[in-house]
Formats: C-alpha cells, sequence, structure tokens
C-alpha cells in the first residue's frame, strides 16, 4: 500500500500541474465552480440533507454538491471531487458527516483526493502571496487576519489553518492551536454582534481576483470610502472605518472605491440555492 506521504506528495504536484495547465493562476484564489465548468464537468446543488457531495462519471461528468453547507465548505466539497475525476476513481458518494473519519480507517482515494483539494485551491504560493501584501507575519497575525484571507480564498477558516500547519508546514502547531481556538462564529459575532445564522465576507484593497460570492441574508464588510452599484445589495450600518452592506437579492452588483481604482464584483444568489451553478447568480423575478 502506497503511504500517506507518498500519496500526499504525489496529490501536490499533480494538483499544481493541473492548476497551471488549465489557466488557474497561482497568486489569485481558484473559482473552482467555473474552473470544474470549464473542464466540462457539471456542477450542481442539490437539497439532500444526508449528503455531502458527489461525483457521477460519465459521458458528462457531474459533480453534486449540497445546498444544506457552508459556501467554504462547498468549494472545498467541489475541489474534493474534482480531485476524484483527475485520478479516475469512478463514481463517489460522500455522503454527510459530523465528526471526522475514524481513526484507523484510511481510505486512498478519499486521502487522495482530499489532497488533491488542499492543494488545488491553497498552493503555498497563493498563501505566501497572501500574507505578504498585507504585510503580515503567518506566525504572529491575528485570527481576524487569518479569517479574511481565507474569505478572500474562498475557504473556511479552519480549512485554512489546517492545511498550512498540517500540509504546508508554514503555520506552528502552537500557534495553529491557538488560531483554531477561536471559531468562526465567534469572530462573526465580533463583526456583527448577535449574529445567528448568515456568514460574514471581510474585503479590503487586497480582494483581487475573484467575484465576492455570498448568499441572500449574508453580510460583507468593507473599507468605508467603497460605493455601491447595483441593487443585489443595501447598506445596513457604517463609520469612519468600514462599512456593512447585506444581500438582498439574487444577481451581481459591484463595489468600487472613491478615493482608488479598486473595484470588485458581488454576486448573489438565493440562500441554499438548487440547480447548476452557472445559473445560481441570475436574477429572481420573486425578489423584483
Amino acid at each position: 500500500m502506497v503511504s500517506k506521504t507518498k500519496i500526499a506528495y504525489l496529490a501536490l504536484n499533480d494538483a499544481l500541474k493541473f492548476r497551471m495547465n488549465n489557466g488557474g493562476e497561482l497568486i489569485v484564489p481558484l473559482d473552482i465552480f467555473q474552473f470544474s465548468t470549464n473542464l466540462g464537468i457539471d456542477v450542481r446543488f442539490v437539497d439532500y440533507p444526508s449528503l455531502e457531495a458527489m461525483y457521477v462519471k460519465d459521458k458528462s461528468p457531474k459533480i453534486i454538491i449540497s445546498s444544506q453547507r457552508p459556501y467554504g465548505r462547498q468549494v472545498f466539497d467541489c475541489a474534493h471531487e474534482l480531485g476524484h475525476h483527475f485520478y479516475g476513481h469512478g463514481s463517489k458518494i460522500d455522503e454527510y458527516k459530523i465528526s471526522t473519519r475514524e481513526e484507523g480507517q484510511f481510505e486512498p482515494e478519499e486521502f487522495a483526493a482530499d489532497c488533491f483539494a488542499g492543494f488545488l485551491l491553497m498552493p503555498k504560493t497563493l498563501i505566501n502571496h497572501a500574507f505578504a501584501i498585507k504585510g503580515l507575519s503567518i506566525n504572529e497575525c491575528s485570527e481576524l487576519d487569518f479569517y479574511a484571507i481565507s474569505n478572500w480564498i474562498g475557504v473556511g477558516y479552519t480549512t485554512l489553518i489546517s492545511h498550512m500547519v498540517n500540509s504546508l508546514r508554514i503555520l506552528t502547531p502552537q500557534r495553529a492551536k491557538q488560531l483554531q481556538a477561536v471559531s468562526p462564529k465567534t469572530i462573526r459575532q465580533r463583526l456583527i454582534p448577535n449574529l445567528e445564522t448568515s456568514s460574514v465576507i471581510l474585503v479590503d484593497y487586497f480582494w483581487v481576483g475573484r467575484a465576492i460570492d455570498v448568499q441572500i441574508g449574508d453580510y460583507v464588510i468593507l473599507p468605508s470610502e467603497v460605493l455601491f452599484n447595483g441593487e443585489v445589495a443595501t447598506k445596513i450600518d457604517g463609520d469612519n472605518n468600514n462599512i456593512i452592506y447585506q444581500a438582498n437579492k439574487p444577481g451581481v452588483g459591484r463595489f468600487y472605491s472613491s478615493v482608488s481604482s479598486w473595484a470588485a464584483f458581488i454576486r448573489v444568489s438565493r440562500k441554499g440555492y438548487v440547480g447548476r451553478s452557472i445559473f445560481r447568480h441570475l436574477e429572481d423575478p420573486e425578489y423584483v
């Protein structure tokens, strides 16, 4: 049996080559849903509570993702299923599990797909670039900095930390433990008190290379000088430092700075959207 170390090493090389050979730059986040679609894979969201994700190997391959998972998890699940596609593993169904797989239950194909997904979404070059352009020291910056960078990359806060300490080995175990002691929910509630289930996305002028993807009800916090063009979000609060918008209808809008050339699109989908990924940001007559 091939060792975990060997599988991880192969997945690292495979993911980087695959990303670069298919137009994925190494210093900007990967839109995994569009990336998969460009490869001829139909990405769909379904409302199946027991499903995590699924890969269907066919003449027209499909990746099926649960609409009930958080955005960062959906992103990783899509990359995981893309790993199954890359390695030719055949159709796979990954059921939703609250806990991780039992210790000692090693499944080489699942481990390979996990490693492939991690290196595809979070290559070392991208991670180092993200901290460098913000002028941050990886082992000294705050949990809020890690949260903001995970937002930009499109992965979960704990997923980013785990990848940096376990796979990339660029974060010390001691610092990782400190960061993981603060939950994403705690960070969101620091940013917006009394928040329950909605997501909060931190955006600054370093946000480049991809749109701000949210669902109806989610919040976006931006620098106070930012203006908005569109109808998919509403300003709900602001001060001298930041401004807060809440997504309120499906569609696309545009944030832009009043003091620089920075701009970014915001794409809003229904909460728990069901359907093909390419249609998730279409305007909906129900919200007119």
